[in-house]
C-alpha cells in the first residue's frame, strides 16, 4: 500500500511509514492564506533585510519594486508550503513560526528581486532552470540566493523541525524521516542494534561527501560498517552534506537544500544527542558508555565539530567516553576552507590518522559535467586531502601518492576498524 502511495502522494505514504498524519488541505490552504497576506501586507522588506535599492527620487521606480517584491514574495509562498509538507512536522513548524517565515520569505524574495535586476526579468521564479541561468550569468548572487535558502533550512534543521524533545512520538517520527530508506538517498543515518555482545559500545561511522547510505562504492560503508556489526555491536553510520544539488530541473529547491552541508550537519547533532540520551528511537536500549569513530573525508570535520574539544565531546557524549577515533583522509567541513585537511586531535584517548598525497579539487567544469548546481561555493574549496596530525598512535600517517582521495577510504577501512575495535574491547 505504501509503495502505490508513494506514486501519487509522498507526503501520505510518508506519513503511512513514520505514523504520522498529514495536514488536511483545508489547514494548508489556510496556512497559505494566512502566508500570501502577511508577505504582501506591509511593503518592509528593506528593513527585514538590510539590503537597499537605490531607486532615487522617482516614485514610478519605487512602486515598480514594491510590486515585483511583492509578486515575487508571492511566488515563494507555494513553495514553502510544498515543501513543509515532504518535512517532518514541516507544516507545524510554520504554523508556530508564522511572522519567523514571514521575515525569511521576504528575505530571499528580495534576493531574487536582485538576482532578477542581474538577468533582466520583471519577476525571477525560483526555479532549479532560474537558478542555474544566475548561476552562469553571476555566481555571486546565485550564492547569495542559496545562502538565504541555506539558512533557512538550516535553523529548522536546528530545532528539529520544531519537534519537543520530550515528546517521545514526535521524536520517533523525526528520527525515522531522517533515517535510511533504501528507496530515498536523502537520509541522512542508520543504525543497527548491537545483538548483546558489546552492551554499551557504541561504533560511530561517518561517510565521505556525495557518498550515500547503502552505498557500496563507499569503503567505510562495506568494509567497516560491516565488520562492526558482524562484530556484534551497536553502529550508527551518517552520511554528510553534499556541496552540489542532485536534482534539476522542475524539482523545488527548497528541498534539495536538505543535503546541504550544514543542514546534515545539524540533524547529525541531534541524533547522536539523542541516541547518548536514549529518547525517539533509541528509547529502551542499554546506556552507552563507551564509544569508538571511524571517519573519512567530510565525515573527518563533522567529527571535528563534534569531538574535536573536550567540551564540544563531553556536550554531547556525557558520561560516556570516546575511547578511540580513526581519520581516513579527514577534510574540515564548512565555508571557512572547505577542502582543507582537520588540524587537530580529536578529543580522544586513543587516536589513528592516515592521509594522501594527491592533490584533487573540484572545478567548476566538474561540477558543470555533474549536471548539478552547488550549493556550497567552489570558489572557496582548497586541496581535498587530510594532513599528519600530531599525536596518533600510528607512527607511519601517509599513503604518499599511493592512493587518491578516492580510493583511501577502500585501503584503510579495515586497518581503522582493527584500531577501534581493539580498544572498545
Amino acid at each position: 500500500v505504501v509503495a502505490d502511495t508513494f506514486k501519487t502522494d509522498v507526503p501520505t505514504a510518508l506519513a503511512m511509514i513514520e505514523g504520522t498524519t498529514v495536514a488536511s488541505q483545508e489547514v494548508l490552504d489556510a496556512l497559505e492564506a494566512e502566508l500570501l497576506l502577511e508577505v504582501t501586507s506591509i511593503y518592509t522588506a528593506r528593513a527585514d533585510t538590510g539590503i537597499i535599492l537605490d531607486v532615487g527620487e522617482n516614485p514610478l521606480i519605487e512602486e515598480a519594486l514594491e510590486y515585483t517584491f511583492k509578486e515575487t514574495a508571492k511566488s515563494l509562498v507555494p513553495k514553502f508550503i510544498d515543501a513543509a509538507k515532504v518535512t517532518y512536522n514541516g507544516v507545524s513548524y510554520i504554523q508556530d513560526r508564522i511572522d519567523q517565515t514571514v521575515d525569511i520569505i521576504k528575505a530571499i524574495a528580495w534576493q531574487m528581486v536582485v538576482a532578477g535586476e542581474e538577468l533582466g526579468k520583471e519577476i525571477f521564479e525560483l526555479t532549479m532552470d532560474s537558478l542555474a541561468e544566475l548561476y552562469r550569468m553571476n555566481s555571486e548572487q546565485y550564492f547569495e540566493v542559496a545562502d538565504r535558502i541555506r539558512a533557512m533550512v538550516q535553523s529548522r534543521a536546528a530545532l528539529r523541525n520544531g519537534v519537543d524533545v520530550n515528546d517521545q512520538s514526535a521524536l520517533t517520527g523525526y528520527h525515522n524521516s531522517l533515517r535510511y530508506n533504501a528507496d530515498i538517498q536523502q537520509r541522512i543515518f542508520d543504525h543497527v542494534e548491537g545483538d548483546g555482545r558489546h552492551p554499551g559500545k557504541l561504533v560511530l561511522i561517518i561517510l565521505g561527501n556525495s557518498q550515500h547510505l547503502g552505498d557500496d562504492e563507499a569503503g567505510l560503508y562495506k568494509i567497516a560498517r560491516k565488520h562492526a556489526i558482524d562484530e556484534g555491536y551497536e553502529v550508527l553510520t551518517f552520511r554528510v552534506g553534499d556541496f552540489w544539488t542532485e536534482v534539476r530541473s522542475t524539482a523545488n529547491p527548497l528541498e534539495n537544500f536538505n543535503l546541504h552541508p550544514g543542514v546534515v550537519f545539524e540533524h547529525t547533532e541531534n541524533v547522536v544527542e539523542d541516541c547518548m540520551k536514549r529518547r525517539g528511537i533509541f528509547a529502551g536500549l542499554a546506556p552507552i558508555k563507551k564509544v569508538g569513530s571511524i571517519v573519512y573525508s567530510w565525515g573527518g570535520g563533522t567529527h571535528d565539530k563534534l569531538f574535536g574539544t573536550e567540551e564540544s565531546k563531553n556536550a554531547l557524549l556525557g558520561n560516556a567516553e570516546l575511547v578511540a577515533a580513526a581519520y581516513v583522509d579527514a577534510v574540515r567541513l564548512g565555508l571557512d576552507g572547505i577542502g582543507g585537511p582537520v588540524l587537530q586531535r580529536p578529543a580522544t584517548e586513543h587516536f589513528f590518522n592516515v592521509y594522501q598525497e594527491h592533490d584533487f579539487g573540484i572545478s567548476k567544469e566538474f561540477i558543470d559535467q555533474l549536471g548539478g548546481l552547488p550549493i556550497v561555493n567552489p570558489n572557496l574549496l582548497k586541496v581535498v586531502r587530510g594532513k599528519e596530525i600530531n599525536g596518533s598512535d600510528n607512527s607511519n600517517q601517509s599513503f604518499g601518492l599511493a592512493l587518491d582521495h578516492e580510493k583511501i577510504d577502500d585501503t584503510a577501512a579495515l586497518g581503522a576498524f582493527g584500531f577501534i575495535n581493539s580498544h572498545l574491547q
